[in-house]
């Protein structure tokens, strides 16, 4: 029996945790990083911009923010027409100001 093997894990997270520390290259994580952080709405649509952003969250484990967190990232990097018309609604979650997307056309 191998005396270096680790305990078993208990939960989802652990597993999780465990997968993404041992799996995920550190390289791929810095990759996606730095494309989170130039990441801007530019030409896409509302959807588009939000479904790359969840899976650039997803992938780096930061999704598991707060939802202020999320929803000052989305609105920050929305093109500034976008932005100004969402800031007149009133928005709680990240899928509240997803739902306000169909502003845009």
């Amino acid at each position: 029996m191998d005396n270096h093997l680790e305990p078993p894990t208990s939960s989802w997270m652990d597993i999780k945790y465990y997968m993404y520390t041992r799996l995920v290259l550190s390289y791929y994580r810095s990759e996606i990083l730095l494309k989170l952080q130039i990441l801007q709405q530019g030409g896409m649509c509302v959807n588009e911009y939000f479904k790359l952003l969840k899976s650039f969250l997803m992938k780096t484990g930061l999704h598991d923010g707060t939802n202020e967190v999320k929803v000052a990232r989305f609105m920050s990097d929305l093109r500034k027409d976008i932005q100004d018309i969402v800031e007149l609604y009133e928005y709680s979650s990240l899928g509240n100001v997803l739902h306000l997307e169909k502003i845009e056309a």
